[in-house]
């Protein structure tokens, strides 16, 4: 039997982006294909229903519209939503998993991607990157003069590495930083030890242990109401000189005050990625932090193009995947919106 899809192309991306020729060339093996641009406009839970109606599979992306608990009510045929994205909170109504509805979210696809961004940061950072590109941008002449000299420069290899959220993002991280010998811990209450023991992790009982322990920390957890703040200015006075936080997750997951003393103070050394500048007040303090050598901000790196076709691939496999009868690699836990957002 012919599966019905409809997919939201969102975020002002080209369907080129989401969904390569040959994955809508899969999807309409499947049956009926259906595109919806939501650059521009606003729907509302009716047109969502009307949008949706005799449809059974759903592909949404960034700024799509959200699938709550009265849009689901009035979709009756609806049996596979899949996320082209990460989370599926404030996406996905609680009754989809009452509904028996198969949710998909390509968080995993996400993670590899965020992972790769987070060790460039890290080995930036680690050599000093930022300082030597701020010479460059003065068009100083980088020659080995032995000017950099006083510079002190670390090495990830052997790095003593703590991570903040051990979900998937921080989970692929750990298995990038098993090739440079790290020794790795983590912070996260909601993850059993046999996943922890599984990438030969160590369990750290607090932030404050974990910053203390720690040449680099890098911030993962999930933006919810118990963890903002989570890297708090207890945990940020516990670094020592020298020591790096990298932020590829989201702003107001630290003490931005505690923060910025440090790094302006050339303490600590910071670099962040993928900002929700959430204000007039935090754009001033990122416009500060740029003039710090001891800091590298980078604009949004994440999601590219390639890491967002693969994150395609992911949902359209699980499609696949799903009509056959065959298990979900990437199927959602309800329970699991609590923790991971």
């Amino acid at each position: 039997m012919a599966i019905r899809t409809l997919v939201w192309i969102g975020a002002g991306r080209p369907r080129s982006d989401y969904l390569s020729d040959g994955d809508v060339g899969r999807l309409e093996a499947l049956g009926p294909v259906r595109f919806i641009v939501t650059a521009g406009r606003k729907f509302a839970p009716q047109d969502v229903i009307d949008e949706s109606r005799q449809v059974q599979a759903v592909l949404t992306t960034w700024s799509s519209p959200a699938y709550t608990d009265e849009v689901l009510g009035g979709c009756g045929e609806l049996r596979f939503l899949g996320r082209i994205g990460g989370s599926v909170r404030g996406i996905v109504g609680q009754s989809a998993w009452e509904r028996g509805i198969a949710v998909v979210t390509a968080v995993d696809m996400q993670g590899r991607g965020m992972a790769e961004i987070t060790l460039t940061l890290m080995l930036a950072g680690l050599h000093r990157l930022g300082h030597h590109l701020r010479r460059q941008a003065g068009q100083e002449i980088l020659e080995h003069d032995g000017s950099n000299r006083g510079l002190q420069h670390a090495a990830l290899q052997d790095c003593r590495v703590g991570l903040i959220g051990f979900g998937a993002i921080a989970q692929h991280v750990a298995r990038r930083l098993a090739a440079f010998e790290c020794r790795v811990a983590a912070y996260d209450p909601y993850v059993p030890d046999e996943t922890l023991e599984a990438l030969g992790v160590r369990r750290a009982g607090s932030v404050e242990a974990l910053c203390e322990a720690a040449d680099v920390v890098s911030v993962h957890a999930a933006r919810l109401p118990q963890t903002r703040g989570i890297l708090s200015a207890a945990a940020i006075d516990r670094l020592r000189p020298g020591a790096m936080v990298v932020n590829t997750a989201f702003y107001d997951l630290m003490d931005h005050d505690a923060l910025e003393r440090r790094v302006m103070a050339g303490e600590i050394h910071l670099a962040l990625d993928d900002l929700d500048v959430l204000g007039p007040a935090q754009a001033q303090r990122i416009a500060r932090l740029r003039t710090s050598p001891n800091c590298i901000i980078t604009p949004v790196t994440f999601p590219n193009s390639a890491c967002v076709a693969m994150m395609g691939r992911q949902v359209v496999d699980e499609l696949e995947c799903f009509v056959r009868g065959e298990p979900l690699r990437y199927a959602v836990a309800r329970q699991s919106l609590a923790t991971r957002g």
